[in-house]
């Protein structure tokens, strides 16, 4: 595995691992996993709108 794949992996992994440690005691609060992980995406995807004609490929 590169070290770019197992970056990527760990960048989904942690976050994830952490919400579910914060919010282990409360069933309801761990169904809302999907939030942080959209809103991440969203992030990321404004970023690439924003600077993506500057990036050389």
């Amino acid at each position: 595995m590169t070290s770019d794949t197992l970056a990527a992996v760990e960048g989904m992994a942690v976050p994830a691992l952490v919400f579910v440690a914060v919010n282990q005691g409360s069933p309801e609060n761990l169904r809302g996993w999907a939030i942080q992980a959209a809103t991440d995406i969203a992030f990321a995807l404004g970023i690439l709108k924003l600077v993506g004609p500057r990036v050389p490929h």
